[in-house]
């Protein structure tokens, strides 16, 4: 059933835009399990890691606002884990003494590593959070 729903839901998303493909999936196809759902979203969010630097320039009013409303919140070199870390630009900008981020996307897993390789980043689903014996000092949830 898996291959068969993949289909689908890749011609879907080459007909319409990114944002349309999720509403018309989930809208007439939701999930048969957490296993399809995590990796339906992990396919879009694969996708979006092309676009995700030209997003952020677009939007830049908001990621600064964000930016700077955690950096009152969080003090730098603060032990930090980002959940659903993306690029790692919100990251990186807390300039934490230990920094992970994880991502459900490897595509944004792998982004984010080349931009900041001081940092740690995690390919895992929040859905899927394990990280045994780490300790943090903050925990960031951002634009889930």
């Amino acid at each position: 059933m898996r291959a068969k729903s993949a289909n689908v839901l890749d011609a879907l998303q080459m007909k319409k835009g990114n944002r349309e493909w999720v509403r018309e999936v989930r809208k007439k196809h939701p999930p048969f399990s957490m296993e399809e759902y995590l990796h339906d979203w992990e396919l879009f969010f694969d996708q979006y890691a092309a676009e995700i630097d030209y997003w952020h320039d677009r939007n830049s009013g908001y990621h600064k606002a964000v930016t700077s409303l955690l950096r009152f919140c969080v003090p730098a070199e603060a032990r930090v884990l980002e959940v659903g870390s993306g690029n790692g630009d919100l990251l990186a900008a807390l300039n934490p003494s230990y920094g992970v981020g994880i991502d459900i996307s490897s595509e944004m897993v792998h982004l984010a590593a080349q931009k900041y390789p001081h940092l740690r980043f995690e390919h895992m689903p929040s859905e899927r959070l394990e990280l045994p014996g780490e300790k943090f000092d903050y925990i960031i949830l951002s634009d889930l």
